[in-house]
């Protein structure tokens, strides 16, 4: 047999072995599972005294545990790292029993009652200068009773306490070794007792990148990693999903076509769900033009929410007729409205002394669809005097000019949604502190209107009585205009078909109970 055929052979048949023995390799060595989720924007904080936006609480969800959390894909209620729980006839004392060999990651110890008390008292601290210390101020003390049972003590009955410590901002509990050691890096490298670790956070992209957590207590999660990749166009993140780039994506309905797109792949499942988000422009009240109640009304009647709702968004979102949506306990359609009338508006405007209008700055993020919305308002309120300057700007810088230096003159409030209990959404929008003469929370804008409302709502611990509580607080932002609802929210939610057991939370983050979701990764498409 000549040489070079014997040669060939014997290479031919080596690396045919080769290839057997990869194979089973590979089979007996189970691929890594990673899920991909597509955010349009980069986190501002992964702190929870600091987590202001729902794209951060959906990762911090992840990483920290709560005392109270809520059933897979519902609001019912069960003990997360409380097993259990009491509460006095009079509503001011809870009692939390703790579970026992919970770890905090990157060998920060074993949870103890310490660290709950800590988490909260670091949040109500003036000097944690926390978001939203006010969800709280209903604590008089905490007292440790021993390792494994913490006391929260009320000033007074608190009619949503439990929805306050349950998965919301503040709530997580945190390592207080690892805060009082990392200090403000804290924020960068968070820890907590959740079902997945952080192992990185691209300062650059905005990426983060979470590992499955082997110690965690519950649900064991299904796959080894979690990460959060930013894709700032909504449309460049829904290919990335068709493609199998990434396995989760929020759809921008937006954009012509894409819903009708989606759903007619047999490739991706769609997911929809009627929650409490919504949008509205906010009005600063600091603002020399704007603190006039008449030049609000007047861009209010100047804003046809029609073109923006049926044209632009083709219907996939419903007219706002009020501050509250269906979603939220209380809810009233009974208010003042603002039907699209440029001719009271131009009245309105003469009446404030602006019969010719004026010039403000509109602030806006550069993400998703509130450019286009903004460009819309802005042809509208040209009609009637008013000329708009759009500034365009990444998240994190737009989040800089509203919460944090309450510049921003005209803006969106885009929110997620909230739990039912109405109450939440009032502190978290209009929280104020009439002793520093400020707002607290994400009440940008200086709105301070609510606070004799809030106080009442808080502390009445019978339902009737908080519905006709929100009902006058719906009714007097309406007239004063502290902001201006356009929308509430339809939220539409794209995995691939090789995703399994993922459910929409009811903050539409879909940050909620990532644990049990896992991923088939034999109809996954191979980038």
């Amino acid at each position: 047999m000549d040489k070079r055929i014997v040669a060939v052979a014997i290479v031919v048949a080596v690396a045919v072995a080769g290839y057997f023995a990869y194979t089973q390799f590979f089979q007996q060595t189970p691929q890594e599972k990673v899920l991909i989720i597509a955010r349009t924007n980069k986190p501002s904080s992964l702190d929870p005294a600091y987590i202001v936006w729902t794209n951060d609480y959906a990762i911090g969800a992840n990483i920290y545990s709560t005392l109270i959390g809520y059933k897979p894909g519902t609001r019912e209620m069960y003990g997360d790292l409380a097993e259990s729980w009491e509460v006095s006839e009079n509503g001011t004392v809870y009692i939390f029993h703790l579970r026992k060999g919970v770890k905090f990651h990157k060998g920060y110890g074993e949870l103890k009652a310490s660290d709950v008390k800590f988490t909260f008292e670091r949040i109500l601290d003036p000097k944690t200068n926390a978001r939203y210390p006010d969800f709280f101020k209903s604590i008089d003390h905490i007292e440790v009773i021993d390792d494994y049972t913490i006391k929260f003590v009320l000033k007074y009955p608190d009619s949503a306490f439990l929805t306050y410590i349950a998965p919301w901002r503040n709530s997580f509990i945190v390592s207080q070794k690892a805060v009082e050691e990392l200090g403000k890096d804290f924020s960068f490298n968070p820890v907590g007792t959740g079902p997945f670790m952080f192992e990185s956070w691209d300062s650059e992209t905005g990426d983060v990148v979470l590992v499955a957590n082997p110690d965690y207590y519950g649900e064991k999660p299904k796959v080894d990693k979690v990460i959060y990749k930013v894709i700032e166009d909504p449309y460049t993140a829904y290919l990335a999903l068709e493609r199998g780039e990434v396995d989760i994506v929020t759809l921008d309905t937006s954009i012509s076509g894409l819903l009708e797109r989606a759903k007619s792949n047999p490739n991706v499942k769609v997911y929809e769900k009627i929650g409490g988000g919504s949008l509205s422009i906010t009005f600063n009240l600091n603002h020399p033009i704007l603190k006039d109640v008449r030049v609000r009304r007047a861009i209010a009647y100047a804003i046809n929410k029609t073109e923006i709702v049926q044209g632009l968004l083709k219907g996939t979102v419903v007219e706002a007729k009020g501050f509250l949506s269906p979603a939220y306990i209380g809810y009233t359609e009974d208010v003042p409205q603002y039907p699209y009338d440029p001719e009271k508006a131009k009245q309105l405007l003469a009446e404030a002394g602006y019969p010719n209008g004026f010039e403000i700055d509109f602030y806006t993020p550069s993400s998703g669809v509130y450019p286009k919305i903004a460009t819309i308002i802005q042809a509208q309120l040209a009609k009637v005097g008013i000329k708009v300057n759009i500034r365009q700007m990444d998240f994190a810088a737009w989040l800089e000019a509203t919460v944090v230096t309450g510049k921003a003159e005209l803006s969106f409030m885009p929110l997620g949604g909230r739990p039912p209990e109405s109450v939440v959404i009032f502190t978290n929008l209009f929280s104020f502190d009439p002793t520093k003469d400020k707002p607290t929370g994400i009440n940008f804008m200086w709105y301070d209107g609510l606070v004799d409302l809030l106080k009442k709502m808080q502390r009445e611990p019978d339902l009737q009585k908080r519905i006709e509580l929100y009902r006058q607080a719906q009714v007097k932002i309406m007239q004063d205009l502290p902001l201006y609802p356009i929308y509430w929210s339809k939220v539409y939610v794209a995995t691939g078909v090789w995703v399994k057991n993922f459910n929409i939370d009811d903050f539409n983050s879909h940050g909620d109970w990532l644990e049990y979701v896992d991923i088939d990764l034999s109809k996954k498409p191979k980038p």
